[in-house]
């Protein structure tokens, strides 16, 4: 064996150790080509790498080539699948004349990958054949070939390998993220948390979301995060319809502008945003968005990435519904917990109304009541007199007597409990002096006093409170009416009794204690007059029984007897007095009384 053929195996065992590496497209041809250059024993060599749609010269040997890229045409396609070896007499078939001419090439050898020519070498010596046998050549073509698809799957390997962790790196992000989301029940943490997902998952710079506004028909922004400058950022976006009409949720805003146009009468305010991209939350209708702006990596959004975001934003969807059902809930708790408390107070409030003996001590104690108990600085109990109404009692007000009410009042207020958070002109609602009296008002609060289901006796209005009433308090009003009605009733009727029938009894009693008295005088009878407190609840009948076979007066809750009989004591009664003179008595029994 010659020392030629030596030198050429060691040559070729160092190429076949260096090729079997793993290597890169760039390495094989920076590092690897050297060697093909040498075993093939080339005097001047370059090669020629493609990128993109054009080979470029990527390295020269010995030489300095005039034309320095070509096309990527057709041709070349045909080299890798019709011919793929190497050449010397077929140049001209699938090179450019100019490119061979010019450059002086006298060899090729296409690096192919499947179907594609990947590489070229080109050669300009003419004898480099000598000596070399064409299978010799032809394996040396395959070897480069196997090693450039073994740098271009190894590349494929770490592509996917790069996918797959990614993809995994993304599915544990959102499945943790998933459930910070739902453990995150304070909705003003949770608008932050969503930004921040979002722009961890993207790598955006620019991250902001957006809920759906029920009442104003937009969507206002909830969360805003620019990590290149740390502000703050307030918008809204009026909508055209919250119905999409269409099935597309992810919008490009450049690219999808005019479809963003039929969605936002403002959609020039997502450029405002930065974003790039808008990502709708649809569950039937609109509820939000989340948009993400320019990749701070400088990279494309992936179709699959985008994807992910929308998985992402429907988890979102989840919960703040969530979170907002909690809030609900617990809103509910403390509610109900209110009520109680509210129920039981507006308990002890009744139980003390119930408690009054007389007209005037009822309204009194419900003005005073409604006043420090709900903050009332304004209120009045009107009760019905044939055409018109008399104030009976107010609060804030200083006025007492008649007044009319115009018929949109009797037409709002006859049926329920009318309110309006709203001031109102007084003439709206009375006439008469007390228009004067009311002067500002901040609310209406109208609550019907009635026993009977179609009989009104008056109302119990509400018309300035130091603070703005909520639900359970017009509740306890209301309540609070229902309660003293039938009292304001059975009172007045009592009162009326009072006036025309216990008044006649009481003068009975006086007549005949004016009779005794003269008696005394005349005839030397004396006498003593026994009394026993006798206290009833309203409504409640006297029950006189006890005293069967006395002749008794009962008036102002006492029960009086006059006795003729020379004895100090009846365990029927708490006393008994002398009387000197009706007015010493009057007082006498006045003090005992109390």
């Amino acid at each position: 064996m010659s020392k030629e053929e030596i030198l050429t195996k060691d040559k070729l065992l160092e190429s076949i150790d260096f090729f079997a590496q793993n290597l890169s497209l760039e390495q094989i041809a920076s590092y690897g080509y050297p060697y093909i250059h040498e075993l093939l024993s080339l005097e001047e060599s370059a090669i020629f790498v493609l990128k993109e749609d054009t080979f470029e010269l990527n390295l020269e040997i010995n030489t300095q080539f005039i034309v320095k890229s070509f096309k990527n045409d057709q041709r070349m396609k045909h080299l890798a699948t019709k011919f793929g070896r190497a050449m010397t007499k077929e140049l001209n078939t699938y090179f450019d004349f100019d490119l061979i001419s010019k450059n002086e090439i006298t060899f090729a050898m296409p690096i192919i990958v499947k179907d594609d020519t990947v590489a070229v070498i080109f050669s300009k010596s003419k004898q480099f054949a000598l000596g070399f046998e064409q299978s010799f050549i032809h394996g040396i073509n395959q070897m480069i070939n196997k090693a450039a698809e073994s740098a271009i799957n190894f590349r494929a390997l770490q592509n996917s390998e790069a996918i797959l962790d990614r993809k995994i790196y993304n599915l544990m992000f959102i499945n943790h993220s998933t459930k910070a989301l739902m453990r995150e029940l304070n909705l003003k943490r949770l608008y932050q948390l969503c930004v921040d997902v979002i722009s961890e998952l993207t790598a955006s710079s620019v991250t902001s979301f957006g809920l759906y506004d029920h009442h104003r028909n937009r969507i206002i922004l909830k969360g805003y995060k620019d990590i290149l400058s740390y502000k703050d950022y307030y918008c809204e976006l009026p909508l055209c319809d919250q119905v999409i009409l269409t099935n597309k949720v992810i919008f490009n805003v450049r690219d999808d502008f005019e479809a963003l146009k039929k969605i936002f009468k403002s959609p020039e305010t997502l450029e405002t945003l930065k974003a790039e991209y808008v990502v709708l939350l649809v569950k039937d209708e609109i509820q939000g968005f989340v948009t993400i702006g320019r990749n701070i990596n400088q990279k494309e959004y992936t179709e699959e990435l985008l994807d992910q975001v929308e998985s992402m934003v429907s988890s979102i969807y989840i919960a703040i519904t969530n979170a907002r059902y909690v809030k609900t809930i617990e809103q509910n708790k403390v509610d109900l917990s209110n009520q109680l408390e509210m129920m039981k107070h507006l308990n002890g409030i009744i139980e003390n109304i119930n408690s009054c003996e007389t007209l005037e001590e009822l309204t009194h104690i419900t003005m005073q009541t409604i006043k420090y108990a709900f903050n009332i600085e304004k209120a009045m109990i009107l009760l019905k007199n044939k055409d018109t109404y008399e104030v009976i009692d107010e609060i804030g007000l200083d006025f007492r007597g008649a007044i009319q009410v115009s018929n949109q009042f009797e037409a709002l207020c006859s049926d329920e409990v009318y309110f309006d958070a709203m001031a109102f002109d007084p003439k709206e609602y009375f006439d008469g002096d007390i228009i004067v009296n009311i002067n500002d008002t901040n609310c209406f609060v109208s609550v019907p006093l009635k026993s009977d289901v179609d009989k009104i006796y008056g109302y119990l209005v509400t018309i300035k409170s130091n603070e703005v009433l909520n639900h359970s308090q017009i509740v306890a009003l209301e309540m609070i009416g229902h309660s003293i009605s039938p009292m304001l009733k059975q009172l007045d009727r009592h009162k009326y009794i009072e006036e025309h029938y216990l008044v006649n009894e009481e003068m009975a009693f006086i007549d005949d204690l004016k009779k005794a008295m003269n008696n005394r005088l005349e005839f030397y009878v004396d006498f003593k007059v026994f009394f026993k407190e006798l206290k009833t609840k309203p409504f409640e009948k006297v029950d006189l029984s006890e005293f069967e076979g006395l002749k008794v007066f009962y008036f102002n809750q006492v029960v009086f007897h006059i006795d003729y009989d020379e004895r100090d004591e009846d365990d029927r009664f708490d006393g008994a007095v002398n009387v000197e003179d009706l007015e010493s008595f009057i007082e006498e029994i006045q003090n005992i009384i109390r």
